[in-house]
């Protein structure tokens, strides 16, 4: 004869506290969607392991780093939801409520919170990319400084959230929970801060490049750097050798190309044709709108949280629409127009 009783034992998922009548879910305050984990955790893992072999084929070792990392903390993250969906268990203190697996808890809130971060630098890098690609005369800052600078300013970001995700996952009260969550926007309004400014520079680019209008003068973000000697100084009109195979040039003060510090060229590096530019705009732009969307999002619900009134946290549709649905599109995206096609090599 089982010892287990209505109270103890509850095999229907939904079913309310016995005290109150109302339907209390730890955690996610909502029942996991099982079939939506599984959806999207199939998407995240395709797409993931195409911009693998897009990396490899295009020898962009920095795609694997930004969208193939980006791409697979999205897949872990789709993992943990899915995990918990399949571990959600009653618990019978206090009238009961639906609680579930906290590990999976924990590794769904940090890696999706912190996997967009990834796709920040993908957008700051390519970026970078395609100015030095078009002869690095239509910004007015260099390519290293979008690169390097807006890539060291996402780290802090991210830095941030994983504070904050660590705080909501080992927080034991409502009040906790609420103090890691504003960790974590905090590390969030600072990314938006930051991809603000670059929307702004990528904006005056595609300007200029459609306007075939260089910059009177280009700024170097990373010029401080050379006190403690990270960066090498370039004192004269000659080329120069950082590698073995990459020279170091700086571009002539003349109307068509804006002075700049070194910046790498590579060795076999051409001009891409006007379309692949145009498509690689597209795509930048895009995803860095998504970036964006995705990103007040999370600032709106991770401000907005109260254990009382828990917002568009509490909101699944919400999410998919907002958070996942735009992360997967941006993947989609860079699919298509891949930032190997300006200035990739093939493997074969």
């Amino acid at each position: 004869m089982s010892n287990c009783t209505n109270i103890t034992c509850n095999h229907n998922v939904g079913s309310p506290n016995l005290i109150n009548g109302k339907v209390l879910y730890s955690s996610y305050e909502y029942l996991l969607n099982e079939t939506s984990t599984q959806v999207f955790l199939g998407f995240f893992c395709a797409v993931t392991c195409l911009h693998i072999l897009l990396a490899v084929y295009w020898r962009r070792g920095w795609t694997l780093l930004t969208l193939g990392l980006g791409g697979s903390l999205e897949a872990i993250g789709w993992g943990g939801r899915y995990w918990s969906a399949k571990t959600t268990f009653w618990q019978p203190g206090d009238g009961g409520l639906w609680d579930l697996n906290n590990q999976a808890f924990i590794m769904q809130i940090v890696c999706l919170i912190i996997a967009p971060t990834f796709f920040s630098a993908a957008n700051y890098i390519f970026l970078g990319s395609l100015v030095r690609s078009t002869g690095a005369r239509y910004s007015s800052i260099t390519a290293s400084s979008f690169s390097k600078m807006f890539t060291f300013a996402d780290f802090l970001c991210l830095l941030i959230q994983c504070i904050g995700g660590g705080m909501v996952g080992t927080a034991t009260t409502s009040e906790g929970i609420k103090t890691g969550l504003h960790v974590m926007a905090v590390g969030v309004i600072a990314q938006v801060t930051v991809t603000a400014i670059f929307s702004a520079l990528f904006a005056e680019f595609s300007y200029r490049i459609s306007k075939d209008q260089p910059a009177l003068r280009q700024y170097d973000l990373l010029a401080w750097t050379r006190i403690f000697k990270i960066i090498p100084k370039c004192t004269r009109n000659r080329r120069q050798t950082a590698d073995g195979d990459t020279p170091m040039v700086e571009l002539s003060n003349s109307p068509s190309s804006a002075p700049t510090p070194c910046e790498k060229v590579g060795k076999h590096a051409t001009r891409p044709p006007r379309k692949t530019i145009v498509y690689a705009q597209i795509a930048l732009l895009a995803s860095n709108l998504l970036v964006l969307a995705r990103s007040i999002y999370r600032c709106d619900e991770l401000l907005g949280y109260t254990p009382e009134h828990p917002g568009s946290y509490a909101d699944q549709n919400v999410f998919i629409a907002l958070d996942a649905s735009p992360m997967l599109a941006l993947l989609v995206v860079y699919l298509v127009v891949h930032p190997g096609l300006v200035d990739g090599r093939r493997l074969f």
